[in-house]
């Protein structure tokens, strides 16, 4: 494994004026990401510096977690071609007593920048160990967060909320903060947020999804 490669330090940049500052570190990242594999950084108050990498996974987790319990691994070769597949950064936190590691990925779509533009995209669902976690979607006036982990979902059509509640097994339906409870969440938040989440543009992604509300709703898949 090589070793790590270090931007400089606050203080060195804080000679240049800010809006050349900002070029000058856009400009290295860019060049850092693309001659190396991961970017590791981690929370401002453990005050330890992030740095690039290359090297296996494996090995890059058992460097991040050294110096610090938890760290934020983003992958430098992410693709927009491979935005369902390849997770975008990964959290990773080691348990001081077992000394196990808790690996959970994230997931943007393929519109997320990429490393050497500056990571950003909003995030479409975490895993842990082959299991979802929770996805989200968010597509024009549809808005849908939740999971069979979490045993709940919320939908979001035009500002109608649908949020069903696992342990209950409730609905509550209306605006933001006037949810009433009803029998069930209505056709027309659900099947407009089903047809677009299974558009061919996000690759089945979201077909477990489309599945559990499905399941819990009652409503036909020929309505789709």
């Amino acid at each position: 494994m090589e070793e790590r490669r270090y931007l400089p330090t606050i203080a060195e940049f804080d000679r240049y004026i800010i809006p050349y500052r900002v070029r000058l570190l856009k400009g290295m990242h860019r060049k850092l990401t693309e001659k190396y594999d991961w970017f590791v950084r981690y929370d401002t108050s453990y005050g330890i510096r992030p740095f690039y990498i290359n090297g296996s996974f494996k090995e890059v987790v058992e460097v991040a977690t050294i110096e610090a319990p938890f760290a934020e691994i983003l992958n430098c070769n992410w693709s927009p071609e491979t935005w369902n597949a390849i997770p975008y950064l990964c959290n990773v936190f080691k348990n001081k007593e077992t000394v196990e590691v808790e690996v959970t990925e994230q997931y943007r779509s393929w519109y997320a920048n990429s490393a050497n533009n500056g990571y950003n995209g909003n995030v479409i669902g975490y895993k842990k160990k082959d299991v979802w976690l929770t996805k989200y979607f968010d597509d024009r006036d549809l808005f849908y967060f939740g999971g069979r982990y979490d045993n709940y979902w919320s939908l979001n059509k035009s500002g109608i909320y649908a949020n069903w509640h696992g342990v209950s097994n409730e609905f509550y339906v209306g605006k933001f903060m006037y949810k009433e409870l009803q029998k069930n969440a209505p056709s027309d938040v659900i099947l407009p947020l089903l047809r677009a989440m299974s558009a061919k543009k996000w690759r089945g992604f979201y077909d477990t999804e489309i599945d559990f509300i499905l399941e819990v709703t009652g409503e036909m898949r020929s309505q789709i």
